[in-house]
């Protein structure tokens, strides 16, 4: 298991680095719909943005369990 844990670092952190940019897409989507007064796509946008960070958060957890399982 721990060279499992060990493998499964770098793809969770590839994951996390491409999250990033999803998320802040989301925040700037949202940004341009309340801007534009669209009310109903810049809740939906802002519930993404959540639902990514929420993700990404998973996944760092998920990451450093991993790296401490695979250090020890």
């Amino acid at each position: 298991t721990d060279a499992v844990s060990a493998d499964a670092l770098g793809p969770l952190q590839e994951v996390e680095r491409r999250l990033d940019p999803v998320i802040a897409g989301a925040g700037e989507g949202g940004d341009a719909a309340q801007r534009d007064d669209w009310n109903d796509l810049q809740r939906d946008t802002q519930a993404l943005q959540q639902q990514l960070q929420a993700l990404r958060n998973k996944v760092l957890l998920l990451r450093r369990k991993l790296a401490q399982t695979a250090a020890s």
